[in-house]
């Protein structure tokens, strides 16, 4: 198709189904995608990459044993964070968590070079959940920053086996009991994997119950090193 006529067809459709940031509910402008330049402006970031020591790395502290944690964005109960999260997890905007893992392997791709991170994995959902979602929003995520990265995403050597009820409205320690022993590991995978460096991936983390389970299955079955990144960090 001609690119002027493209244009033309987009522009004519933008005018008839007019889409909404995400954010405010502000028509988007042509140039403009999920959020428009004012919430893309407003984005709480969390800028983990530039400090070791951040308050997602600390939360895993005499816990697990990891490298680095990242956050791209901070989540609060009200706010433009907790928009994106549901218009994904929710509302299914898919390519919505394509592009903010593009943004997000961006913003750490350097620091992912440096730590020598060489695969990728997606806390996975149990597939009872995934059916009824339709996707894993972690493993979009996972898309986008492999992507850029150019890093392996090797999310399907690890299986939820367990279908757990939801970690909302739980204690800290409700919400740790609730992923005990809840994953396996498909081990001629990972065979090759030994010595390895994996960054595991969620959409939003609290207390970490559910990435710090997953991090001790694969500590236990390989000699790897762990780095942690969530979407989203709500402290």
């Amino acid at each position: 198709m001609n690119i002027d006529l493209y244009g033309m067809i987009k522009a004519f459709m933008q005018v008839l189904f007019p889409i909404g940031c995400i954010g405010c509910s502000k028509v988007l402008l042509e140039q403009e995608q999920h959020l428009c330049l004012n919430c893309q402006i407003e984005l709480p970031l969390a800028n983990f990459h530039h400090q070791v020591s951040n308050p997602l790395a600390k939360t895993f502290w005499g816990r697990v044993s990891i490298e680095q944690a990242f956050a791209f964005l901070i989540y609060k109960k009200a706010g433009l964070t907790k928009s994106i999260i549901q218009a994904i997890k929710y509302k299914g905007n898919k390519q919505l968590a394509i592009d903010l893992g593009k943004s997000y392997g961006n913003q750490i791709k350097e620091e992912l070079k440096q730590l020598g991170v060489n695969g990728i994995i997606a806390v996975p959902l149990h597939p009872k959940r995934a059916k009824k979602r339709g996707f894993n929003q972690s493993e979009l995520i996972v898309q986008g920053i492999a992507a850029v990265t150019q890093i392996q995403n090797i999310s399907s050597c690890v299986k939820r086996k367990v279908h757990t009820s939801t970690q909302t409205a739980k204690s800290r320690i409700e919400r740790w009991e609730n992923v005990l022993d809840i994953y396996e590991i498909d081990m001629p995978l990972l065979e090759i994997s030994q010595h390895h460096h994996f960054l595991l991936v969620d959409d939003v983390i609290t207390t970490g119950a559910t990435i710090e389970s997953l991090a001790k299955t694969l500590q236990q079955h390989t000699n790897c090193k762990i780095s942690i990144a969530a979407l989203a960090f709500a402290p």
